[in-house]
């Protein structure tokens, strides 16, 4: 049994395979597969936050990151998140799962409330049992808002007088994708000489996916925990993995 194995991306399940090379990641100079799942921690020191989003919150006010699933959402929440604990600001991430439609965090003394998948948050009846009227409050209340949505959020606020600006996620474009992979790499690096992706296997990658991150990622981590590649990853290998590659399945958000 490979003595390298994983959580793997798949439901952070325990995944134990066999390298077809005979390699070990050591040997092609990584701690692990550089595209298992990540720990909170991890996650934060990986993440590249989008130029229009970082402006945005740099702009204050209220703000909701909109785009499709696997495009980059939580973690850009996340990674803004630990730049506003690191700035000493108040603040406090919740992830709403699929099947809920209440937040739980108390919002009450925080500067900043940043909520994922706030789509899921129930409409109600006036004020019964209705999560985003409680969430308004929060605004009017003075806690500012970072929002993580698939739907567009910004008429029931602006109805109410809290105005929303807009963050939209949009495909990467080459060099930022090149900047995302490289870091995921190198956060598990233990060589210099170990494997890169080159330009034209990250085009690729940006084309074949358009945008879903996440997706793409578990193609990388198949890949790797069977490939254990070494020196420069080139378009073509990653097009002759693609060929056995089966998408996971992901609910609608």
């Amino acid at each position: 049994m490979d003595g390298n194995a994983v959580r793997g991306p798949v439901c952070g399940a325990r995944v134990y395979t066999f390298s077809m090379t005979g390699r070990s990641f050591e040997e092609i100079g990584f701690a692990c597969n550089p595209f298992r799942a990540l720990t909170p921690e991890e996650w934060i020191r990986a993440a590249v936050i989008p130029e229009n989003v970082r402006r945005a919150a740099l702009a204050g006010g209220h703000l909701q990151i909109l785009g499709e699933t696997g495009f980059g959402k939580t973690t850009a929440l996340r990674a803004l998140a630990d730049g506003f604990r690191l700035a000493g600001v108040r603040c406090a991430y919740e992830y709403l799962p699929r099947g809920s439609n209440r937040f739980q965090a108390k919002t009450s003394g925080l500067d900043v409330y940043l909520l994922d998948e706030a789509q899921r948050l129930s409409e109600g009846f006036l004020f019964i049992r209705n999560e985003r009227a409680r969430l308004i409050r929060a605004a009017k209340a003075g806690v500012r808002l970072i929002l993580g949505s698939h739907e567009d959020l910004a008429d029931p606020f602006r109805a109410a007088g809290v105005p929303l600006r807009t963050a939209r996620l949009h495909p990467p474009a080459p060099e930022e994708l090149a900047e995302i992979l490289e870091r995921r790499l190198a956060l598990f690096a233990r060589k210099d000489n170990r494997a890169r992706f080159s330009g034209e296997a990250v085009i690729w990658l940006g084309t074949t996916f358009n945008g879903d991150l996440r997706t793409m990622e578990y193609l990388l981590y198949e890949y790797f925990q069977t490939e254990r590649p070494a020196g420069i990853i080139s378009g073509g290998c990653l097009r002759e993995a693609m060929q056995t590659f089966t998408p996971p399945t992901v609910g609608p958000g």
